[in-house]
């Protein structure tokens, strides 16, 4: 495989680029059209935040972390009557606002122990996983279809690891 030239380099980024503006302006007509709902409106009432607290320790159940690219669709979180998150950032500051502080307190007893992996910016950390599937979390994140060939293998198991005793 051949490195890319400075030419093809400039290409992809521009890719990149104009993909991010053409999503961007995706989601400004949506306002106005008022499919979505603007993230700054308004504050969401405490329920809300904790059934968005609720549905993502469900996620959380079977993958090894979450990402807001790992949100589906259908999902609350996303909900305009919901947790209205139609951005990453809302997702990271969700995590890093509410999520992790348990605010509103959501879980009267934590049944579980969280963790942000990734790279955080200012908005929060870019994924969250479960302390007990730290093994795989780790990997999964580092290389998604490397971890799920392992696991399915059962190359690289961890007796510690909730996720790698499940299989």
């Amino acid at each position: 495989m051949s490195a890319l030239s400075l030419e093809e380099r400039a290409v992809v980024a521009l890719e990149g680029i104009f993909a991010e503006l053409k999503q961007a302006n995706d989601l400004k007509l949506k306002e106005l059209k008022e499919e979505i709902q603007p993230d700054y409106v308004k504050a969401k009432a405490p329920e809300i935040w904790v059934r968005c607290i609720e549905e993502t320790e469900g996620l959380l159940e079977d993958n090894p972390y979450l990402t807001f690219k790992d949100i589906p669709e259908d999902s609350f979180l996303r909900a305009r009557e919901g947790g209205n998150m139609y951005r990453e950032r809302q997702f990271r500051r969700f995590v890093q606002q509410h999520f992790l502080p348990n605010k509103p307190k959501a879980r009267k007893l934590a049944m579980h122990e969280y963790f942000t992996l990734g790279k955080a910016n200012a908005d929060g950390p870019e994924a969250l996983a479960r302390t007990d599937s730290r093994h795989c979390a780790e990997r999964a994140l580092e290389d998604r279809q490397g971890w799920e060939h392992d696991r399915d293998t059962r190359f690289n198991r961890s007796s510690d690891c909730r996720l790698c005793k499940k299989r």
